[in-house]
Order: C-alpha cells, then structure tokens, then sequence
C-alpha cells in the first residue's frame, strides 16, 4: 500500500492491486511492526506545513537543482538542519508556493519549492 495524499486525519492509498481509497491515518501502519503509526514516524505534523499559499499533501519524488538549505521551518531566517547539495533525491510531503515539506534520508524539514524539480518515474 502506498500513501498518494493525507491531511491531518485522512490519507489517500493506493492498494498493490491498484484500488485507490481513503483510510484515518490513526490505522495506517508502517513495516511489520504492529502499532507503528504512519502520521508519528513519517508524516509532517500539519500545523507545521509550509506557509504562502494553499497546502497541498502530496507525496512524490523530487531532486534539488542547486545547493539549498533545508530548515526547521517554512522560514528563510529559520535554524538550518543542514545544506542539500545539487541533485539531493528527495521525498516531498507537502508544499505550497514557496516551500516544500521534504524527507532527505534520515532529516526531515522545509526546503524553496524553487530550488526543487519533481522526479518522474
């Protein structure tokens, strides 16, 4: 199963037969460990989803086009978790015109929507 979409109750799936449905999040489960709860291991917290804009909750694929900094939040003057060099894979959760809400290995954090392009597989 895979997650296409979510706020901060619902999540769209997509079944490995291709049926697509929505499920609370509180029920979805990652790996086999019983009791690991999507929304507590890989979703951003909502409330936290980049300001300017519509928010939009799509997960996808994207790389970085130039060196950029990933931040704590949706803010330029925000502490820096680190920088990204150009060509950095990452998954994005959420974004909206200005920033994006992206996973970079084990770092989570927001990162200029301009600074990305969408990875099509």
């Amino acid at each position: 199963m895979k997650v296409l979409a979510y706020d901060g109750e619902w999540a769209e799936i997509l079944t490995s037969g291709g049926n697509r449905g929505y499920l609370k999040i509180k029920y979805l489960m990652l790996g086999e460990e019983p009791g690991t709860a999507v929304a507590s291991v890989s979703l951003p917290d909502p409330t936290e989803a980049p300001s300017g804009g519509e928010i939009v909750y799509e997960v996808f694929k994207a790389r970085t086009t130039e060196e950029t900094p990933m931040r704590k939040k949706p803010d330029a003057g925000a502490a820096k978790l680190g920088t990204l060099p150009v060509g950095a894979k990452l998954t994005v959760h959420a974004y909206n015109d200005d920033w994006a809400y992206a996973a970079f290995g084990p770092y989570k954090g927001f990162v200029l929507r301009i600074h990305l392009a969408k990875v099509i597989e």
